[in-house]
C-alpha cells in the first residue's frame, strides 16, 4: 500500500490553501468542486466538504487546493486539514470512484447541440440516430 505525505502551504490568495501530495494521485484530469453534491464521484473531496469552512476544492494529481469561507484563518487549521487528508489516504480512502461505461444498446444517439453520445435518456429534443458509437 502506498504511503502518502501531505505538505500544506498557503497561496497568494489568502482564502486558498494548497496541500501537496506525494506521491501524486492517479487521476485523469484536474476537477473543481463547489459543493458536496458535485463531488459524488470523489470521496476524498466529499470528506473535505464535511469541514464547515470549505467553500470549494480543486483536485489535481499532485495537490488539493481548498478555498475557505471567511469564518476562520488558514493558520488556525492548516496542519489539521493536512493531517486529515494524509490519514484518509493512508487508511486506503478512495480518491475517485470508478465510472461506469454506457450499457450496450442498439439505439445510440448523438446530440446535435452538445455533441455527446447518449442512450435511453433524453439529452435534448434535437437528436440524430447514429450507429456504432
Amino acid at each position: 500500500m502506498t504511503t502518502y505525505t501531505v505538505t500544506p502551504s498557503q497561496t497568494q490568495d489568502q482564502t486558498i490553501a494548497r496541500f501537496e501530495l506525494s506521491p501524486a494521485l492517479e487521476i485523469v484530469q484536474a476537477s473543481k468542486y463547489n459543493n458536496i453534491d458535485e463531488a459524488k464521484d470523489a470521496p476524498l473531496v466529499q470528506q473535505m466538504f464535511y469541514l464547515p469552512f470549505v467553500k470549494s476544492v480543486v483536485l489535481k494529481k499532485e495537490a488539493l487546493e481548498i478555498e475557505r469561507f471567511n469564518i476562520l484563518e488558514w493558520k488556525d487549521v492548516l496542519e489539521d486539514v493536512s493531517l486529515e487528508i494524509e490519514n484518509y489516504l493512508n487508511k486506503g480512502g478512495v480518491v475517485m470512484n470508478e465510472t461506469q461505461p454506457l450499457k450496450e444498446s442498439t439505439n445510440h444517439y448523438l446530440c446535435r447541440k452538445h455533441s455527446k453520445p447518449w442512450s435511453n435518456e433524453i439529452c435534448c429534443k434535437q437528436k440524430t440516430r447514429r450507429a456504432n458509437l
